[in-house]
């Protein structure tokens, strides 16, 4: 059976036209992944900010922990919203407060009132967090 040409080039055109269309599902954000993301980036604030007053008061040293959490949830919230500048920031403030983290521990060995292996812990969160920002930075195109 014979096509006429036409046919067969409207055929190649739609082919053509389905296969470079962009992929809504994966093009969107899904509404509920982020309605999710937001509240929890809503809790880990309450945590971070009941951490920052408590060490305010001497009560806790967990503030850096409580920040880096939040941190991570506005990382998840900002890569489903495709949001590439928020994740290199708040990577950015994760590898800050890694070094702090580093630098108060390094303080307390020298006070010795810590080990060395806290610091080597310490360490490799802070070089795991400068990959990521790296990562991040070259993904995104960002310097």
């Amino acid at each position: 059976m014979k096509y006429p040409a036409a046919l067969i080039a409207s055929a190649f055109l739609l082919t053509t036209l389905l296969a470079a269309a962009p992929d809504n599902d994966a093009e969107s954000p899904d509404p509920l992944v982020i309605e999710k993301l937001e509240e929890i980036v809503k809790i880990r604030e309450r945590i971070a900010e009941t951490a920052r007053l408590e060490f305010a008061l001497g009560k806790t040293v967990a503030f850096n922990e409580a920040a880096i959490e939040l941190s991570e949830a506005k990382i998840a919230l900002a890569s489903e919203k495709r949001e590439p500048a928020v994740v290199v920031s708040e990577l950015n403030a994760i590898v800050a407060l890694r070094q702090e983290q580093l630098d108060r521990e390094k303080a307390l060995v020298e006070d010795s009132r810590r080990t060395e292996e806290g610091i080597s812990v310490i360490r490799v969160k802070l070089l795991e967090a400068e990959v990521r920002l790296h990562r991040a930075k070259t993904q995104y195109g960002i310097k």
